[in-house]
């Protein structure tokens, strides 16, 4: 379980108290009257913070600051973060926790989301298809981390193009598309192949229906046609009422006098005691505001009006930043909160729309696929109904939706194909439990719930695998080859490469502190006392033993990847590069990076303000990029550099343009 772990269900784990995650934070679920969670994190400076999903998908993120105000960030569907306007209080519903063990301290300088290239210094459990960290061995549990496939060992990230001198703003896009309700101030987004991103504005009806209701103390009244009439004669009559009272009350100890009938006053059809809430909420209201002395129109309901936001997808070109086209989806949305999740369909070939409409009741679900030339609609289809997600890879989709009863709950796993949605799911299975996510790998749907289930991608029925998994066991497969992994009392791990019978294949199982799967190779390591590791060795996949190992200078060495051939890693003030083939020092270059991206020939290095290019065939600086770290964050979308707003939907792209400085 990590901080993304917050799907709405009617169950879920930790609930109430803190308990240590996989990524070195502490959290739990709060239960919500509507039957979702809301996360509530804490980290070990002491900060608080609370993740709450949005109808999208999205999560919103509030952290407290000093002064005892939030400031709030939204987590996309592609793990990108945008900042959103501080708000003054938290909101009721995720208070801090009556007993935090360290108070909220100050709010640091980035969010705290685990990142495979993160430079801080904690435990991820989440993992991408073919890159992950090396893990503690206490971060084990049940997940299925899977490795590089039948891809070639050596390369693991998707590369960036080069960037060969210094670059300058090459295009900025409006990811709002010029819409320009003040409801409207984020845009989902996902990335299509390696040059396009497709975009969704979303509409905040939080924000909207805060502005457009009005909270009073009689229940059950409703905006009618003739509410605003009613509240008028209501309130002068109110007033009258008022008014007699006091007479009434100023004589009282003097003359021999009657106290005012409420009925006489009451404008409506019966009498006070027997008013109708339903026919006569305008008398009610107004009524009431003459009565207890507030001027007129104090609690008069508000005409309802209804969001003027019609949803849309839009592609724009990562090399130009123009957008190539807009696809209007108010055909496929109910009457009620609409929201639009993107993917990426086919390869890269088409965009996945998932139109979602949230009532009282339920969510319904349209499904949505547009070609990428020109946005047209070759496919549509009605999913399952509540809250779902979903997770295409080449021309399928697999789609997750949670189903609760009195005594239990369930989430079905189903498939379908892009290419014929007219004749429904493929497979569709039954998991226990809540399901957190999916992992898509080599022919195996690895679905994270209360345990682990391993389904054949075609079939859908139990993989043999499935057998091996449980609290304290893994299985990856790396390569050709499953490694089975066992956490063991004192935190450390055993790994014992096996087949799909559950044989072993080594002669004995190998013991390490650390381990990580990155681009088709297995490494383990002594762990240092900031998570980091003291030593590298990588693992022969055909006997278990060590192919090198490297003790680098220093120790809280973090491994960052694994690209053409080598590896790099890195500690606060060095990034160093490693032969693949035997763990020799290729070079190094002097950064405590915060993140790093990899290009075809060279890295792109950040840290603090600056970008700096470096030659991955010497190690040696090409240019340095200075933006304002304050406003932006470097991010890497297809295969470009880009740099997103903090606060705003501007993106801007990075590249061969003046070539001067930010």
């Amino acid at each position: 379980m990590t901080e993304h772990d917050t799907a709405r269900r009617p169950e879920g784990p930790d609930q109430g108290y803190y308990t240590l995650q996989a990524d070195g934070t502490y959290g739990y679920h709060e239960p919500q009257a509507d039957g979702s969670y809301v996360y509530h994190q804490k980290l070990a400076d002491g900060t608080y913070g609370y993740y709450l999903p949005q109808a999208d998908g999205t999560q919103l993120y509030h952290r407290r600051l000093p002064d005892g105000s939030f400031e709030q960030w939204l987590l996309g569907l592609d793990g990108t973060f945008q900042a959103v306007a501080p708000v003054p209080a938290p909101a009721p519903v995720a208070a801090a926790p009556a007993t935090p063990a360290v108070d909220p301290a100050s709010s640091p300088a980035t969010v705290p989301v685990p990142a495979v290239r993160s430079r801080r210094p904690a435990v991820i459990a989440g993992v991408a298809a073919g890159a992950v960290v090396l893990l503690a061995g206490g971060a084990v549990g049940a997940y299925l981390l899977l490795g590089g496939g039948d891809d070639a060992a050596g390369d693991d990230v998707a590369v960036l193009a080069d960037i060969v001198d210094k670059p300058g703003e090459a295009w900025t896009a409006d990811l709002l598309l010029g819409e320009e309700s003040q409801y409207v101030s984020y845009a989902g987004s996902w990335a299509i192949g390696t040059d396009a991103l497709a975009v969704s504005p979303v509409f905040d009806y939080y924000a909207f229906n805060v502005e457009h209701t009005l909270d009073y103390w009689y229940d059950g009244v409703e905006w009618t046609p003739d509410y605003d009439a009613q509240y008028d004669e209501g309130w002068a009559a109110g007033v009258a009422y008022a008014e007699a009272d006091a007479e009434y009350w100023d004589e009282y100890w003097y003359t021999d006098v009657e106290a005012p009938d409420v009925d006489e006053y009451w404008p409506g059809d019966g009498s006070y005691e027997s008013r109708d809430y339903a026919s006569e909420g305008g008398f009610i209201h107004g009524f009431g505001d003459g009565v207890d002395g507030y001027s007129q129109g104090a609690h008069r309901l508000p005409e309802p009006v209804e969001p003027d936001f019609a949803p849309q997808a839009s592609l724009i070109s990562l090399e130009t930043g123009e957008t190539l086209w807009t696809a209007p989806l108010a055909d496929y949305a109910g009457s009620g909160e609409v929201s639009v999740q993107l993917r990426e369909g086919s390869d890269g070939a088409s965009v996945i729309a998932l139109v979602r409409t949230a009532d009282d009741a339920d969510v319904a679900n349209r499904l949505v696929v547009l070609a990428r030339e020109g946005g047209a609609v070759i496919g549509e289809a009605r999913l399952p109904d509540g809250y779902i997600s979903v997770q295409p890879e080449g021309d399928d989709l697999y789609v997750m939706v949670e189903t609760s009863s009195d005594e239990e709950y369930f989430t079905t796993v189903s498939r379908y194909s892009l290419l014929d949605l007219d004749a429904g799911e493929t497979w569709s299975e039954d998991i226990e439990g809540s399901v957190y996510s999916l992992g898509l790998e080599d022919g195996i749907v690895s679905v994270y719930a209360n345990e682990v289930a391993l389904l054949d991608q075609l079939t859908g029925d139990l993989h043999p695998l499935s057998r091996l998994t449980d609290e304290d066991t893994a299985v990856t497969r790396i390569g050709d080859v499953y490694v089975r992994i066992d956490r063991e009392d004192d935190g450390d791990v055993a790994l014992m490469a096996v087949d799909e019978e559950r044989n072993q294949l080594w002669d004995e199982p190998l013991e390490a502190e650390m381990y990580g799967v990155m681009g088709g190779v297995l490494f383990v390591g002594d762990e240092s006392d900031d998570y980091g590791f003291e030593d590298l060795m990588r693992v022969d996949l055909a006997t278990g033993e060590g192919a090198w190992e490297q003790a680098v200078d220093g120790d809280d060495w973090r491994l960052e990847s694994v690209h053409d051939g080598k590896v790099y890693v890195s500690s606060d003030d060095t990034l160093v590069q490693l032969s693949l083939k035997d763990g020799e020092e290729l070079g190094d270059f002097p950064a405590d990076a915060e993140w790093v991206y990899f290009a075809e020939t060279m890295l792109f290095v950040v840290e603090g303000d600056e970008i700096v290019a470096v030659r991955t065939e010497d190690m040696k600086d090409v240019w340095s990029y200075r933006f304002d770290d304050d406003s932006y964050s470097v991010s890497s979308l297809g295969s470009f550099l880009v740099l997103w707003s903090n606060s705003t939907s501007e993106l801007i792209g990075l590249g061969a343009a003046s070539g001067a400085d930010a």
